[in-house]
């Protein structure tokens, strides 16, 4: 099969011929360059990829003095180089096949033949290359009819290429969740039987696919798959039992996340899927799952802890008390929130008091907030309550007190 230039959208051809002429640039010098795996079943989905990657048998030194502003990802070990240009995202990897995987880690060696390259990659819709100029694609697996067929199957069989890196499994579910396709019979039938295995994987790496979930389209459906076949309970137990026993606290978090986009950042995907546990269960069992199943470091722990203080303290309790969607959504911008609240309230426990007593003092009111910090509308109510739980914890006691700390805080 060939791609038809006639048949592609301006956009698609404007990167494709981006990628051309980075993989022509290797080949004047004398090696093969493909550009490959998303990359390609992009296009054949009719989407515009901003990630170009590509494969290549041309040694460091090469790709070096082509692309001296590359950056080496990681060690160096597998020749893995990366740079942005043009607005496009550029991987350059060195064709490669495994002998022996173990996990992250694998035996494997160099090679120069492109076919070697896609036989060692996880999923079929990923083994695709693309040669150039003619614009044939490398399919060796069936790929091009399992995008067609809109399925996510491993290559060859998927309990020995899941238990070659039980990885693998999160990533079908992502894969899943962002095509918007179905797990292949085979490879879903492997994936719940061999789900418990994913509790031998690192927080580290569970944190940084699940991040990769998070911010991907489809994340929706993606937690929902994780959960439905039994992945979560071993991804972080404690969120599992909590939507097994409350389908509200399930339901109000997919709708939570689903506002979410990849613009936002990991705090804020983190929070919404963290909020109902916090609601339920309270600080320290979020605290305790930040830590022992993600493994966030200290600050990103203390952050995530802060946006849910602030969540607490910014809920409108007589309605639903989830003002989550309310913060993505912008009513409070999340950069107000973000630039000092956390800093101040994240290492302490919510105090629950009554927003609507009668004993605050007359000038905690909307007129002061205008005056005070330069915000209008919604922003207003929310700042009022964010003020009254200041005055009623002890931070502020007087109007300039208080003004300080707005502006200290806020702006």
């Amino acid at each position: 099969m060939r791609i038809v230039r006639g048949n592609l959208t301006a956009s698609q051809e404007r990167v494709l011929r981006f990628a051309e002429r980075v993989c022509g640039s290797i080949s004047q010098s004398g090696y093969d360059a493909y550009p490959v795996g998303g990359f390609v079943r992009d296009i054949l989905l009719g989407k515009t990829p901003y990630d170009i990657d590509i494969s290549t048998n041309a040694p460091d030194p090469i790709i070096l003095r082509l692309f001296p502003y590359a950056a080496c990802v990681g060690t160096g070990k597998y020749h893995f180089y990366r740079f942005k240009k043009a607005g496009y995202l550029v991987e350059i990897s060195r064709m490669r096949e495994d002998l022996r995987c173990y996990g992250r880690q694998a035996e494997f060696r160099f090679v120069d033949k492109i076919e070697d390259d896609l036989k060692r990659r996880d999923f079929t819709i990923n083994a695709l290359a693309l040669r150039l100029p003619t614009l044939e694609i490398v399919d060796l697996s069936g790929g091009i009819e399992d995008i067609d067929r809109r399925v996510i199957r491993t290559i060859g069989e998927p309990q020995l290429r899941f238990e070659e890196d039980y990885l693998r499994m999160l990533r079908a579910i992502r894969y899943a969740g962002k095509l918007n396709f179905k797990l292949e019979k085979n490879t879903r039938n492997a994936l719940v039987d061999m789900a418990d295995r994913i509790s031998l994987l690192s927080a580290d790496r569970k944190r940084e696919e699940c991040i990769l979930l998070l911010r991907a389209p489809g994340r929706k459906r993606s937690v929902e798959m994780m959960f439905r076949l039994g992945l979560l309970k071993f991804v972080s137990p404690s969120l599992d039992e909590l939507f097994q026993g409350d389908a509200k606290a399930y339901s109000m978090t997919l709708k939570t996340i689903s506002k979410l986009s990849p613009r936002h950042s990991v705090l804020l995907h983190f929070s919404a899927l963290l909020y109902q546990l916090f609601v339920r269960r309270g600080r320290q069992a979020v605290s305790d799952v930040i830590g022992k199943d993600f493994n966030f470091d200290r600050r990103r722990k203390a952050d995530i802890l802060g946006v849910l203080d602030c969540c607490y303290i910014l809920a409108e309790s007589e309605k639903t008390g989830d003002v989550l969607p309310a913060i993505v959504s912008g009513y409070i911008r999340p950069a107000s929130i973000l630039s000092g609240i956390i800093r101040r309230l994240s290492g302490k426990e919510p105090v629950h008091i009554d927003f609507d007593r009668t004993d605050f003092p007359d000038w905690i009111c909307g007129d002061f907030i205008k005056k005070s910090a330069t915000v209008s509308g919604q922003a207003v109510g929310k700042l009022i309550r964010l003020l009254k739980y200041a005055y009623y914890t002890g931070e502020v006691d007087t109007p300039d007190e208080a003004k300080k700390w707005l502006r200290q805080y806020l702006l």
